[in-house]
């Protein structure tokens, strides 16, 4: 039997496709189907991800949020530009969503293009969005995991990838505040990273400063991104643009980890944009990190602020 459908490889693929075409790449055996934007690809037992098309991983995330596509597929769903986010942000994988925030006060905005002209979520430092799961997707998780956001600090503000309010959730273990956040304090820029438990405020602080070298990384006005990432021995790490910002101040900290919210860690919300925030039940490897990183550069690099030169030049592992 002859097959019908029509084979390329990953460096063949149509230049001027029509969303629903679909191929198999003879190099990758992976099918490969074009949403319209880019190409998504699909491999036999699921275990790689595409971010765009091209930058494929070897592990699939537990969540991506990607404000170029809130219904979690194509820009179809995507709301009019710099109104109150009222509706719900979809995951590219597994379903997830987020909330719709019915308080007026507390909606971020959507904006249709900020850096390198793609899309974002503002937050006033009062906004919040709430991530529909609780515990059935591993989540808290107590091993490695890897979180990475792609954002911009504004003004003397906060970042938060991922937070919780815990006193709504009485099936985690006791402990106060929690999530992973970047701060501004006093001219510094720094990571704070809370857990539960006995391990409760235990946080690696990261080097302070506004420049732009080995160890002092500003976080403001300029959209980077940040991958925090706990290894199989409990190490943890802020990078920032692919660098470890100080390799000399890790936190080893096992209590679980907590990511329910987007925007808002208890007291700590996010004053800035917000264009992509995902997280890994593990350790990336090597090599997926580098693809990470690639696939930042490749989409928000053109528009990047100029004093992030050296980053880009470093942006590897």
């Amino acid at each position: 039997m002859t097959s019908t459908l029509l084979t390329c490889t990953s460096s063949t693929r149509p230049g001027s496709p029509a969303a629903g075409d679909t191929l198999f790449e003879t190099d990758t055996n992976k099918i490969i189907v074009y949403s319209g934007s880019d190409w998504e690809v699909y491999d036999s037992d699921g275990s790689t991800y595409a971010l765009d098309g091209s930058n494929i991983l070897t592990q699939s995330p537990i969540f991506h949020f990607d404000a170029g596509k809130i219904n979690g597929t194509d820009a179809t769903g995507n709301p009019s530009n710099g109104v109150a986010f009222s509706g719900v942000w979809t995951s590219k994988v597994n379903g997830i969503k987020t909330f719709a925030q019915g308080t007026a006060t507390k909606q971020p905005t959507w904006n249709t293009s900020g850096t390198n002209s793609q899309a974002y979520i503002e937050s006033d430092g009062g906004d919040e969005l709430e991530i529909d799961f609780r515990s059935s997707l591993n989540i808290p998780n107590s091993g490695a995991f890897t979180l990475f956001g792609v954002v911009k600090r504004n003004g003397s503000g906060h970042i938060v990838l991922g937070g919780t309010s815990k006193a709504n959730y009485n099936i985690y273990p006791a402990g106060s505040t929690q999530g992973i956040w970047m701060g501004y304090s006093s001219g510094s820029d720094y990571l704070m990273y809370n857990q539960t438990g006995s391990d409760n405020g235990a946080h690696p602080t990261f080097a302070s400063g506004s420049g732009n070298g080995s160890t002092a990384v500003s976080t403001y006005d300029v959209t980077r991104l940040f991958m925090v990432v706990r290894d199989s021995s409990n190490n943890t790490r802020l990078f920032v643009d692919g660098n470890n910002t100080n390799s000399s101040n890790v936190a080893t900290v096992s209590a679980e980890v907590l990511v329910e919210r987007l925007l808002n860690n208890s007291g700590y919300r996010t004053t800035g944009q917000t264009y992509e925030v995902g997280y890994f039940n593990g350790d990336l490897s090597t090599a997926d990190k580098n693809t990470l990183i690639s696939y930042v550069n490749s989409r928000y690099g053109t528009g990047r602020n100029a004093d992030d030169t050296d980053d880009l030049a470093r942006a590897t592992f």
